[in-house]
């Protein structure tokens, strides 16, 4: 199956305080000041989960300060997924500054991610730079997008003789 799509991820920035808040502690703890959401797609219909997609993003930050959020996607199957895509809707207020992977642009204050192949078990990760330009409560919307595919590798012999298959 191709261009399986499905929306997920939400995290709202609170409103912006006063104070600084730590984005990686060295040990996650419930009181860390950053909100964190997981997801095992899809969902429903007794199907299991193909891929996580985690995110963690600051409870609080201040206006006009740069901050950080991540977004990992892993892939949960025993085969490979490729074109995976991340794309993260913005809200109004909420300016891109830096990335890792780079950003690709699309309209409105929407940004992609490629992420490529991950194979079994793998975890791709996402750093993504903001500035809040205006007060409020303001957030992001994280979606994934991947390919499942089989096939097969065939043998292609020089000869008029074609190997049985047992």
């Amino acid at each position: 199956m191709a261009g399986k799509l499905f929306a997920l991820l939400v995290c709202v920035f609170l409103p912006i305080v006063s104070g600084c808040v730590s984005l990686w502690p060295g040990v996650p703890r419930e009181d860390d000041g950053m909100i964190r959401t997981v997801r095992d797609l899809p969902v429903g219909g007794g199907k299991a989960g193909a891929v996580r997609l985690r995110e963690a993003c600051p409870a609080g930050v201040l206006l006009g300060q740069p901050f950080e959020y991540t977004i990992e996607v892993t892939n949960l199957t025993r085969g490979e997924l490729g074109g995976v895509t991340v794309t993260d809707r913005l809200a109004p207020g909420l300016e891109l500054a830096a990335s890792n992977p780079a950003a690709v642009p699309e309209e409105g204050n929407v940004v992609r991610y490629v992420l490529g192949r991950l194979g079994p078990g793998q975890t791709g990760c996402i750093r993504v730079r903001v500035v809040a330009r205006k007060a409020g409560a303001l957030g992001h919307r994280a979606s994934v997008a991947y390919e499942e595919s089989v096939g097969a590798d065939i043998q292609v012999l020089p000869s008029a003789r074609v190997p049985r298959v047992k």
